[in-house]
């Protein structure tokens, strides 16, 4: 899994408004909220700890995931983790994961409002700063180029597309839809020969995936948007418009 904090370049940090760029270090610098560091191949252990009140959280890795039961190797992976009053959990991340950014943020919009969020950084080098763990600092351990020599790569190409969806044969429906499709049923869906269903992209254990996504929207066309429902902490805001 790759880390998916956004980094804009310098032709993009004019756009340092857009909700695309929240979070973005090359253009906000880094966050107030502590910076995790690593290397790729260090183990993790972070320990959620919550104290009382009204609301119930839940804590993200974007790119990264753990056991759901931290002493069995065999409980499915996980990369969120649901956090209510006097509850405490230890999140041991032992899957291999690259050199990057990662951002660890709690779901609510207003959490991101209150500044629930900050970044793991896995380094590319030794500093001096950060000491790997069992390793010298001359070993450690990268991740295998992707893909490798002789792996399978499964190409999959994407279109997003605007279209009326159909909820239930009374008429519930929304004239503004906005669905994925495989490319080459962009021409079916948008004539409307095409039942909207959810995208699923196979692969076996081990493959790689390529996924190539393609903007038609139409321009002549724009996307309505409403404001998001009041959360205790609000701003004012516009949606991104940044081609998927």
């Amino acid at each position: 899994m790759e880390p998916l904090v956004i980094r804009a370049n310098a032709g993009e940090a004019q756009n340092h408004e857009d909700p695309a760029y929240i979070f973005s270090s090359f253009v906000h610098g880094d966050p107030a909220t502590p910076i995790l560091e690593t290397y790729p191949g260090d183990e993790l252990m972070i320990r959620l700890i919550d104290g009382a009140h009204e609301e119930q959280h839940v804590f993200n890795i974007t790119g990264m995931s753990w056991r759901k039961e931290v002493a069995d190797d065999r409980s499915p992976l996980a990369a969120s983790q649901t956090i209510g009053v006097s509850e405490a959990f230890n999140l041991n991340i032992k899957e291999p994961y690259r050199a990057g950014d990662y951002l660890y943020y709690f779901g609510g919009i207003d959490d991101a409002w209150l500044g629930l969020w900050g970044i793991i950084r896995a380094y590319d080098g030794y500093r001096e700063c950060l000491k790997p763990l069992c390793e010298g600092k001359d070993r450690i351990r990268p991740l295998p180029p992707c893909p490798g020599k002789g792996d399978v790569v499964r190409r999959y190409e994407i279109a997003a597309i605007q279209t009326r969806l159909l909820y239930k044969r009374y008429g519930d429906h929304d004239p503004d839809g906005l669905i994925f499709v495989p490319l080459e049923d962009v021409d079916l869906a948008l004539c409307g020969g095409y039942t909207p269903k959810p995208l699923i992209l196979r692969a076996n254990v081990g493959d790689w995936l390529e996924v190539i996504l393609h903007n038609v929207w139409n321009p002549d066309q724009p996307i309505p948007y409403h404001e998001y429902p009041k959360v205790p902490l609000d701003m004012p805001h516009k949606p991104s418009e940044r081609d998927p």
